[in-house]
């Protein structure tokens, strides 16, 4: 399967599935369902039966993505390391102090017509 992962920030991207330098492992990428928040009012009333369903929002979804990193020497290696941890950085440092821009995580199958994409927050 032709699965694309890319990292990309507003000026360059980071190909995550190339086979050259970096490959996602078999059933490395896990995206499970967000969990749901919800606020209830009503809760504790005794002069009320039951409660209503207020404001609900879903939590940040954690996704998971196992990956092999290559390099043909130890320089080649260190610089790929580097590359996907300034990546990583500059996401966090978004998220924080909203410095830079907003890091995603493209996400796009061999057969989809368009992409998904995640927000990396850490």
């Amino acid at each position: 399967m032709a699965w694309t992962f890319q990292i990309e920030d507003a000026t360059t991207s980071l190909n995550l599935n190339d086979g050259t330098s970096f490959k996602v492992m078999p059933g490395g990428f896990g995206a499970p369902s967000p969990s749901l928040r919800a606020t209830y009012a009503g809760d504790g009333n005794l002069f009320r039966s039951g409660s209503r369903l207020v404001r609900q929002s879903y939590n940040n979804r954690i996704v998971t993505l196992g990956l092999q990193v290559i390099g043909t020497s130890t320089d080649v290696l260190a610089s790929n390391i580097e590359s996907l941890e300034t990546y990583l950085r500059s996401a966090q440092e978004f998220s924080s102090f909203a410095s830079g821009s907003q890091v995603k995580l493209r996400y796009q199958w061999d057969s989809a017509a368009s992409p998904v994409f995640f927000h990396i927050v850490t």
